[in-house]
């Protein structure tokens, strides 16, 4: 991606019109006058992909005016650089260190509990878990970078329950090893 940003000059429609729309809250209007203005001055130029940030407008006297505009291009790589086999490698990685992770969970959780109540003890923590922990993911995330600005603060919610299952696990879980996995008492 390539960011950009410079001053682009309206005339006194274009700005009433630009106010217009940005009173009115509508981007897609804003971005419109705005390619509308680029396109004009020149005709090779590509509309705005993005916006980060339209200002407002700084109006003449005689009713022109110019804003400075804050915007995103994204560039698309040449199918030259694009590596399959890369791309191939990093999912099956990615698909061997899951597997390590929930291969060990079955047979980790069945020893929690004991085989009267296991699969409601199993079950429902670990779908709460992936549900509400795992689906409320993309939306915090989201929010705290849209909050900060800072585009890796998201990374923050799963580091923090990585840390708090990690403390939990750590002081509140018990060794099964000498432990009758149907009664929960322990075998001497």
């Amino acid at each position: 991606m390539a960011f950009s940003e410079g001053d682009v000059t309206l005339t006194k429609d274009q700005t009433d019109a630009l106010v217009k729309a940005q009173t009115d809250k509508k981007p897609a209007d804003i971005a419109k006058v705005i390619n509308d203005v680029r396109v004009a001055a020149d005709p090779k130029a590509a509309a705005v992909a993005a916006t980060n940030s339209i200002a407002a407008p700084t109006v003449a006297a005689d009713g022109t005016s110019t804003v400075h505009v804050s915007e995103v291009k994204t560039s698309l790589a040449k199918e030259s650089d694009i590596s399959y086999t890369k791309a191939i490698f990093a999912v099956f990685a990615l698909m061997v260190l899951t597997t390590m992770t929930y291969g060990p969970i079955a047979a980790w959780l069945v020893e929690l509990f004991p085989s009267r109540i296991r699969y409601t003890s199993m079950s429902l923590p670990y779908h709460m878990g992936n549900g509400v922990v795992g689906g409320l993911l993309p939306l915090t995330a989201t929010a705290w970078v849209a909050y900060s600005g800072n585009v890796y603060q998201g990374l923050w919610y799963p580091v923090i329950f990585c840390v708090v299952g990690g403390v939990i696990g750590l002081f509140l879980l018990k060794e099964t090893k000498d432990v009758d996995i149907a009664t929960h008492e322990y075998v001497l």
